[in-house]
């Protein structure tokens, strides 16, 4: 494959380069041996551009010889990310979750296996579902491992939230509301069990990528990063959705 001069240079002029936390996360990523995540919600039975856009930007990773941890959001999907939205999102059976679960992971699964056939080169990946990370904890028990670290007025501040409570023709619900703490231990539950220490996202995703790297310092005392590329969005501005 084709390489830069350097990470940082390869993300820019590929287009793959919106916003990051620490200018320190190239050096570390440049030089290989470390992991990173990306996640995707099951909310329909396919990936679409958008999230083509970020696989494209973990192959950049990755090929400079950094691990990925593509999560499907077994857990997430279950709720919805309001970000980038003025309304809920509609509710998927759990068979259906199941189902698209399934169909993610093997279209990510084909096209890296393409890239590899094509190029020779040797993806290190691994695929994670959040819904293990859940299926076992209780409500008293999130609130214990992770509701204590985020203040309602950290949560209220973020634009995805603040748009929806500021509006008096739109709302959020509850379950909308709490879905970037569930997202954000996403993170500090692959830094602690696989040493993670990078989310990888699209730039709506910024707040709750920044919930994740709050969460796992407060929680573990430990130093994560976050990397947003820009969103594909039509010609009013709106983002591409797998839901829309």
């Amino acid at each position: 494959m084709f390489f830069l001069m350097n990470l940082r240079q390869d993300l820019e002029t590929r287009g793959f380069l919106n916003q990051f936390t620490d200018e320190k996360l190239f050096d570390m990523y440049n030089q290989g041996g470390q992991s990173f995540y990306v996640g995707y919600d099951p909310s329909a039975d396919s990936l679409q551009l958008g999230n083509m856009c970020t696989i494209m930007a973990a192959v950049n990773l990755m090929k400079y010889g950094n691990k990925c941890f593509f999560l499907v959001g077994g857990a997430t999907g279950m709720i919805g990310d309001p970000s980038g939205r003025d309304s809920e999102r509609s509710f998927l059976s759990e068979e259906k979750l199941r189902s698209n679960e399934a169909k993610i992971h093997a279209q990510i699964k084909s096209f890296l296996t393409r890239l590899h056939d094509e190029f020779g080169v040797n993806f290190e990946f691994e695929m994670v579902n959040n819904y293990d990370f859940y299926k076992n904890m209780n409500f008293l028990q999130f609130l214990g491992e992770v509701g204590k670290y985020i203040t309602v007025n950290y949560m209220a501040a973020k634009e995805s939230v603040k748009k929806r409570l500021t509006d008096p023709d739109k709302s959020i619900s509850y379950t909308e509301f709490s879905y970037m703490l569930i997202q954000g231990y996403d993170f500090c539950k692959l830094y602690q069990d696989k040493g993670v220490k990078l989310q990888l996202g699209g730039s709506d995703q910024w707040g709750n990528v920044t919930t994740g790297i709050e969460i796992t310092r407060k929680k573990l005392d430990a130093e994560v990063y976050g990397l947003t590329i820009p969103l594909i969005t039509d010609a009013s501005g709106k983002k591409f959705g797998k839901s829309e």
